[in-house]
């Protein structure tokens, strides 16, 4: 069997290798994800975390037992089935540990501006490994801006393939609420974190800089939380 035919074997089994402790969209968005293959697909999964990792103890609630495969991480080998995929982002990518199983896979998704691949890897492997990723077909991005970045730190054209984000619709109630002539409202919806930061100055220094006679105010709000600022 040539390389072609393995790369086209279907998947039986992912793996999302997400070693951590924070508490993220990212980590939410790959609940879902889980969630998603479980509901509506035949693919089993498998989680490589620390045994007290965000995912490893979020899934162990949430999810049935039997449903999910978990990996500690810190094993200095892993034992995978064949023809699966192991499913972790780019600044983990050489995190990776050796395994067993036949036609595993990686794929990796770039949900970040900068990536420090000259950390991952000594400068003079970064373009053997971009090139490798690319004919692979290996990575995926959260939006387009990842997209760019991932294309002009690497140096290479790759697919333009975009990780579905999936979510339930979401049970709330709306209030009408007019806003008079003379006023500018922006909110921001979201959490207040380190890596949101320059994005919400960014908003806050164009806000601050608009001309106008109208009172301006920006507010945040997340459950159970709430803050005006003017």
């Amino acid at each position: 069997m040539n390389k072609k035919q393995i790369l086209k074997k279907p998947v039986k089994k992912v793996y999302f290798m997400f070693p951590c402790y924070a508490i993220g969209g990212g980590e939410l968005l790959i609940i879902r994800i889980i969630e998603h293959l479980l509901k509506y697909t035949d693919i089993k999964v498998g989680i490589i975390d620390f045994s007290d990792g965000t995912l490893y103890r979020t899934c162990k609630k949430f999810f049935p037992e039997n449903d999910i495969e978990y990996i500690e991480y810190r094993q200095s080998s892993w034992n995978l089935e064949d023809d699966a995929v192991i499913f972790t982002s780019a600044d983990h990518l050489g995190c990776i540990k050796p395994h067993t199983g036949e036609n595993v896979r990686i794929s990796i998704i770039l949900w970040e501006n900068g990536i420090a691949w000259k950390t991952l890897f000594e400068k003079r492997k970064i373009p053997a490994v971009s090139k490798l990723i690319n004919q692979n077909d290996a990575m995926c991005f959260m939006d387009y801006g990842c997209y760019t970045s991932g294309c002009r730190q690497l140096n290479q054209v790759f697919e333009k393939n975009y990780l579905p984000i999936f979510f339930q619709k979401p049970v709330y109630q709306h209030f009408d609420k007019k806003t008079p002539d003379n006023e500018i409202n922006m909110i921001w919806l979201g959490r207040l974190s380190e890596a949101k930061e320059q994005s919400i100055y960014n908003i806050v220094e164009n806000f601050y800089n608009y001309k106008t006679q109208k009172k301006e105010s920006i507010s945040h709000y997340r459950k159970r939380n709430a803050g005006t600022y003017n």
